[in-house]
This record gives C-alpha cells, sequence and structure tokens, in this order.
C-alpha cells in the first residue's frame, strides 16, 4: 500500500516532494496530491496552471532500480501508462506528445514532469508529477488556451473524481515500472509509437537555444529521442527542446 499525502493546497507537488527528500527519508511510491497547485511547474520551466478542485495534480516519488542514464524514459513510460488507463476509462483515443504531453482530440489534457534527485549514496530518487485536467469547464479555460486545452469533462460531458483517476494510473504505473526494470524500454516502444501525436505530421522544433526546424515527424527513436526531418531532407535527432504541431 503506498502512502499517501493530501494537501489542500501548494505551489507545487513537485517542490513539495523535493522539500520533503531534503528533509527526511521518503518511502518508495509515496504519493504526494494535491486539490490545488499555486505554481505548478511544467516542462522547460513552463508554468502549469492547476484548477482548484478540478484537476489530479500528484507527484509519486519513487526509488528506480535503474542506471542513471536510463532515467530519461520514465517520463515516456508515464506518459504511456497515462494515456492507456485514460483511453480505458473514457473509451476515447489519448494520445502522447513527445516527451510528456497527453493529447484528446488534438488538445492537450495533461502533462508529465518527472525530475530526478540525485544523492551520494546508491539511491537515487525520481519525483513523477501527473497533472490532468478532470473536471474543467470552457468558462475555466483562458482565452489564450481555449481550443488548445481540454478536459474529461469537456470531452465527455460527465464529471469523474480525481481519486479514481489516481487509483487507476499509480497501479498500472508500479507494474510497468517494474517491468521496465528487469527487461528495458524496448518493450514499450511500439506501443508508445501507436499513440504518437505527432508521428507523419508537419511539427517544428524550438531548441534550448532558440533554432526552430520545421518538417515532418518522424517519431519515436530506440534511444528515447524524437526524429524530424526538416524541409531539406535532413534528419534532426532531438534530445531536448519543444516540439509542437504545425497548424496549416
Amino acid at each position: 500500500m503506498s502512502k499517501i499525502i493530501r494537501l489542500k493546497h501548494t505551489d507545487s507537488t513537485n517542490k513539495y516532494a523535493k522539500i520533503l527528500l531534503a528533509q527526511e527519508d521518503v518511502e518508495h511510491e509515496t504519493i504526494i496530491v494535491a486539490d490545488h497547485q499555486t505554481d505548478g511547474i511544467g516542462r522547460l520551466g513552463k508554468s502549469w496552471f492547476s484548477y482548484p478542485g478540478k484537476g489530479l495534480y500528484c507527484s509519486i516519488i519513487i526509488k528506480p532500480s535503474l542506471e542513471r542514464e536510463k532515467l530519461s524514459f520514465l517520463t515516456l513510460l508515464t506518459g504511456l501508462v497515462v494515456a492507456e488507463k485514460l483511453e480505458d476509462f473514457l473509451a476515447l483515443s489519448v494520445g502522447v506528445k513527445w516527451p510528456n504531453d497527453i493529447m484528446i482530440a488534438g488538445r492537450k489534457c495533461g502533462g508529465i514532469l518527472c525530475e530526478a534527485v540525485f544523492s551520494d549514496s546508491d539511491t537515487d530518487y525520481v519525483i513523477i508529477g501527473i497533472g490532468l485536467n478532470v473536471n474543467v469547464s470552457s468558462s475555466d479555460v483562458p482565452d489564450d488556451l481555449k481550443g488548445k486545452l481540454t478536459s474529461f469533462y469537456l470531452e465527455t460531458g460527465k464529471t469523474f473524481k480525481p481519486d479514481d483517476v489516481l487509483k487507476l494510473i499509480t497501479g498500472h504505473l508500479f507494474q510497468y515500472l517494474e517491468k521496465f526494470e528487469k527487461e528495458g524500454f524496448v518493450q514499450f516502444l511500439e506501443p508508445w509509437r501507436k499513440r504518437d501525436f505527432l508521428q507523419g505530421k508537419q511539427a517544428s522544433w524550438c531548441s534550448i537555444n532558440r533554432e526552430m526546424v520545421i518538417g515532418c515527424a518522424e517519431g519515436l527513436a530506440d534511444s528515447g529521442e524524437y526524429y524530424i526531418r526538416d524541409q531539406d531532407g535532413k534528419l534532426h535527432q532531438i534530445l531536448s527542446g519543444d516540439v509542437s504541431l504545425v497548424n496549416k
């Protein structure tokens, strides 16, 4: 049974997890869940806006039995788990956008943020942050995000309990994590590729150096990076940065 820490509100469940780890030893699979985040964070330092009581905002602290170079796969693994279980739960097609977005009907429904916390010993922690828009309505969505963001409620017309979503995801995640530790990520490559939102579409990549590349998304590399072939035919293997759909 995983330990669950419940918060009414916090700045960020990932930030809370880091503070907790700095103060004490934390059990493997400890879950921190909040009704509301005031300063949620996403990948590349972007903010993640949370809607009080209308989403799942959680961080899961794990002690994975993995080499450090394999930790980056945990973002892809978590995204796959979330997409698979939500598809069953909602009876909707759910995709993943490299490396960390959850997509429904072409719009973002949530995201993953994995952060490693290294120690001087052999034990490293990873904080798996998951944010999902559950009962967000159209009136909750800022004008600049309309058409880009969605929720379970907006897609189904039904409301859901965030706790039910948490239970659904975490049980499956821990099973997949054990398989990953034993057999590697290769077994998850094809399932991830089948849900790739960008595959075969025109995409743009903005590197951390602000370089912009536009071309055809050619999918996930075995090593976890992403391929885009630009308009001159050059294949770019993307290690980091932001990849987005090009709207025609």
